[in-house]
């Protein structure tokens, strides 16, 4: 059974499909921003080479994780999911907001017909990593 974060994160990447990938966009922003930045760019990578144990472990905030694995399986497996669900996973960074050691990043792909599907996820800096505490609202 999948959580709701889960399924959150299976829309979300069935709805940033495309058929190719984007050049980086960490590279727009500097510093704190660009570190924030590129954490939405390794999701993007891990997703697409199937890595779901990285996504989990090297990405997700710990409360994220959790509620990932509440429906009984672990995070990985619900990920692992998340990732076969979708072929493709073109993620752009266009904003990015630092309030201390919170951020949220206006993330926008392309979902076929629909060229400007956005979310805003929500991260923190966790021991001096960022990490994804929600992938947020989307449009």
């Amino acid at each position: 059974m999948r959580t709701v974060a889960g399924i959150a994160l299976t829309s979300l990447l069935l709805g940033l499909t495309a058929c190719g990938a984007q050049p980086s966009s960490a590279g727009d922003f500097e510093g704190e921003e660009r570190d924030v930045a590129e954490v939405v760019e390794n999701l993007q990578t891990s997703a697409q080479r199937g890595e779901a144990d990285t996504i989990c472990a090297d990405l997700l905030h710990e409360s994220l994780r959790e509620q990932v694995a509440a429906g009984g399986e672990s995070c990985d497996e619900q990920m692992r999911l998340a990732v076969e669900d979708a072929d493709a996973f073109d993620l752009a960074v266009e904003e990015v907001t630092l309030q201390g050691s919170r951020a949220t990043v206006l993330v926008r792909g392309d979902a076929g017909e629909d060229p400007d599907v956005e979310r805003t996820f929500e991260l923190e800096n966790d021991a001096g990593r960022w990490r994804v505490t929600s992938f947020g609202e989307g449009s």
